[in-house]
């Protein structure tokens, strides 16, 4: 189930900005164009905080990842294939022979 909606934000823009913010919105899936510029405002919020460099830990805390640094290093094989093969996107290494 979806949480519903209770906060309101107000906005102008531009006839430039509410054009570009048309186009773009008619590119993708959105059903509005609350709904567009919602989702893109969180979706930077989002990353915003993830890049974030200050991360406040407990004392509890920062012994826990102090401990994790500490771990012997595990091999995991799916993980070193993973980072080794080429991506989906990308073409395989071409071998002379």
């Amino acid at each position: 189930m979806t949480a519903k909606a209770t906060r309101r934000y107000n906005l102008r823009a531009t006839d430039e900005q509410a054009a570009l913010i048309d186009a773009a919105m008619q590119l993708g899936n959105e059903r509005s164009v609350t709904d567009y510029i919602l989702g893109s405002a969180v979706m930077v919020a989002e990353q915003r905080l993830m890049a974030r460099n200050d991360f406040r830990l407990t004392s509890r805390q920062y012994q826990k990842f102090l401990d994790a640094l500490d771990r012997p290093v595990q091999d995991k094989p799916r993980l070193r294939r993973l980072m080794t093969e080429p991506g989906a996107l990308e073409e395989p290494e071409r071998r002379p022979g």
